[in-house]
């Protein structure tokens, strides 16, 4: 089939593919692997250079699928890419500190997540401003201790003077 357009030709591609894909679409992934296989570095660059040419469409792609995602499974999503958590175990974990703040006890919701920068491994849930207060503290236990004697130090004084 020739084609005087180069659009035209497009079209009938993509839509051969999509025909493909629907009839056949382990072929058309071993396809795919064969030629990133075959010249890696080609299939990069041909997907960064689409990506970078289709952005606002690929931005209005994902918008849409997000936003048709129910928010449990949003909350989901992000606990278990931010914090390797599932919202099941973030709801247990809410469950065993009664709904409050493990460091204040402010009953809040949603309560934030707490974990260790270094290691990643999460501590606990609490509200947002305990979890500020660790975070402007640079999550230093020795910093903590010192402003504990601070404040120690300032409510056993007169401070009537």
């Amino acid at each position: 089939m020739a084609f005087k357009d180069p659009e035209a030709r497009r079209r009938y591609d993509a839509e051969w593919k999509r025909q493909k894909r629907a009839q056949d679409p382990e072929s058309v992934r071993a396809a795919a692997r064969a030629r990133y296989k075959k010249d890696p570095e080609k299939v990069l660059t041909l997907n960064q250079k689409y990506r970078e040419q289709h952005r606002e469409e690929l931005a209005a792609a994902e918008r849409k699928r997000k936003k048709s995602q129910s928010p449990e499974r949003q909350r989901d999503y992000r606990l278990r890419r931010a914090y390797g958590i599932t919202l099941a175990q973030y709801n247990e974990m809410a469950e065993r500190q009664g709904g409050a703040c493990a460091i204040c006890s402010r009953i809040e919701t949603p309560l934030s997540v707490d974990h260790c920068h270094e290691s990643g491994a999460v501590r606990g849930l609490l509200c947002k401003n305990c979890n500020k207060g660790l975070g402007m503290f640079g999550e230093s236990v020795a910093t903590v201790r010192v402003a504990l004697a601070y404040m120690e130090g300032f409510s056993s004084r007169d401070t009537t003077a």
